[in-house]
């Protein structure tokens, strides 16, 4: 797996009981390394999930949802970027687009459209990578934390 942190794309979802997907697009640091790893450690309350679901497409995932805030960096403070750090930046609340609800998909096959796909079924995160068997999200984070290790070695 590539740590192309830059627009690394992902989906995160959740299957309902009729089998479809409600789910919200992220663009940066979709992979294992930074998506996978928050949802696994922060994202397995499926009230949470579902407020997470509610502020529609990100630019990018925090370990909480926070409150709206600025959107660019580069006009904020070093004081109000700590402050936001752990946050959810999302782009209807912090940049006022319009159209970045939820979606609904049919299938599992018809969500997973991005590099990256996250899938909360019956409570458990379940990984999409590329044309890759989808396998339990706590697996895959632990498969690549071994390989990391090893790569630094």
């Amino acid at each position: 797996m590539e740590d192309d942190a830059m627009g690394s794309r992902s989906m995160i979802g959740r299957q309902n009981e009729d089998g479809s997907i409600e789910a919200i697009y992220c663009h940066f640091d979709g992979g294992l390394w930074h998506v996978g790893a928050l949802l696994h450690e922060h994202w397995n309350d499926p009230e949470k999930v579902g407020r997470l679901l509610g502020l529609g497409d990100l630019s990018k995932l925090g370990s909480e949802i926070g409150e709206k805030h600025c959107f660019a960096d580069r006009n904020t403070t070093a004081a109000e970027l700590e402050r936001v750090r752990n946050w959810c930046r999302a782009y209807g609340r912090d940049r006022g687009d319009e159209g970045c609800e939820a979606q609904r998909y049919e299938s599992a096959e018809a969500f997973h459209v991005a590099e990256y796909g996250y899938l909360l079924v019956d409570g458990r995160w379940v990984f999409y990578d590329a044309d890759e068997p989808p396998v339990p999200l706590a697996e895959a984070v632990v498969q690549y934390r071994l390989e990391e290790a090893q790569r630094l070695r």
